[in-house]
């Protein structure tokens, strides 16, 4: 079982990487935990849920683009900046973390890239995604994007129920 686990973190590092030989440039990393309900059992089981748990992930992907991107053209876009997706559980099941690896994107409200990124997803995503815990994102930029450490972080959790990948919501360069 852990050399099977090895073997997906291998596989997800090396399919990140390859996305970086075909383009995409890592700017920020950002972290933010889903909200955990406040002991409510029904938000609880939702993040145990591989469905649900994506369902919010992709409406959190589409609200986090509007909000940094002009709300109405961002899907039309073929220049839209990318996104890496991935989520840990860490040590609570029923409050996961999200992790984002992303281009960079235009400044909104004055601040630079990395400030409206974390302004965005502490205070403006969260009034448009219940499931995202206010204020509990962290944004760092990426200096040295070469080297696959970054990626080996984001994948240290991969397990056969975790990929810690989320295929169907990155946005993936073909």
């Amino acid at each position: 079982m852990a050399r099977r686990n090895k073997r997906l973190k291998e596989a997800n590092i090396e399919l990140l990487c390859r996305q970086m030989d075909l383009g995409f440039r890592p700017y920020a990393y950002a972290v933010y935990h889903f909200n955990d309900g406040k002991g409510n059992r029904r938000e609880q089981k939702r993040r145990l849920d591989p469905c649900e748990v994506e369902r919010d992930m992709l409406h959190q992907r589409n609200a986090l683009k509007g909000i940094l991107l002009d709300s109405s053209k961002w899907r039309k876009s073929k220049k839209s900046p990318r996104c890496l997706w991935g989520m840990e559980y860490g040590t609570s099941i029923a409050k996961p973390h999200i992790n984002i690896v992303m281009e960079e994107f235009p400044a909104i409200y004055g601040k630079d890239c990395i400030d409206s990124i974390e302004f965005a997803c502490n205070f403006l995503l969260p009034q448009k995604c219940k499931s995202v815990l206010k204020q509990s994102c962290k944004v760092l930029k990426i200096e040295d994007y070469s080297s696959s450490r970054l990626f080996a972080y984001m994948c240290k959790e991969c397990t056969d129920d975790n990929f810690a990948i989320n295929y169907s919501v990155s946005d993936w360069i073909l």
